[in-house]
């Protein structure tokens, strides 16, 4: 057990504390944590915005882009079957 610095006072506090005793403010490595899960919480927000736009996007412009008479014909399409 080593004694770490508290961030907001100064307070020698052991390291594996979860807050400071002097001051009540949280331990750097619960700060840490806090921070790792807003970061991922953050880029998931991010990704379900990116996906909504998409989908968005496609349900707008989807139907403009291809026509019912004139989608794209691929490799097997039944253009060519008799």
């Amino acid at each position: 057990m080593s004694l770490i610095d508290c961030p907001k006072c100064g307070n020698k506090t052991a390291d594996d504390a979860s807050e400071c005793p002097k001051c009540g403010s949280p331990s750097v490595k619960k700060l840490k944590n806090n921070k790792a899960r807003n970061n991922r919480y953050a880029v998931g927000v991010i990704a379900l915005a990116l996906l909504l736009l998409v989908g968005l996007y496609y349900l707008w412009f989807g139907p403009r882009l291809f026509p019912k008479n004139e989608l794209p014909k691929g490799p097997g399409s039944s253009q060519n079957r008799r």
